[in-house]
């Protein structure tokens, strides 16, 4: 099976997960596309502070959004062909991409692992 896997933000506490999962598939004989979100996060964040620009929660939800569009467009550059999408933790994906996965789900069945439940099920809530 061809996954396209999403890895979590963050690179502490849920990156474990992420890891265990995603061993778990190519060890299982998967073929796994890893898009590293929290990579993505980490040179907006970089590059942000080079240039001055001021840790706000608006500056947050810029990256969240651009880096959770760049998914999208790395799943139709490369993961296409895919027969699953696996998320983990989606808490920090744009709600925008959420919406445009739950369209490809017609073509492509979404997994998303909530690695944040119980403590932030509220914010889950919309996933």
């Amino acid at each position: 099976m061809k996954i396209f896997y999403v890895w979590s933000a963050a690179r502490y506490a849920v990156h474990d997960v992420a890891t265990g999962y995603a061993t778990a598939f190519e060890r299982a004989g998967h073929d796994v596309h890893h898009f590293r979100l929290y990579t993505r996060l980490e040179w907006y964040a970089s590059a942000s502070a080079a240039v001055g620009e001021p840790d706000t929660r608006e500056t947050v939800g810029r990256f969240v959004k651009v880096c959770s569009d760049l998914m999208v467009a790395e799943f139709l550059r490369h993961g296409q062909d895919a027969d699953m999408i696996f998320i983990v933790s989606g808490i920090a994906l744009h709600p925008d991409v959420l919406w445009m996965l739950k369209q490809m789900k017609r073509t492509i069945p979404v997994a998303i692992l909530l690695t944040e439940s119980p403590y932030v099920d509220d914010a889950q809530h919309y996933l």
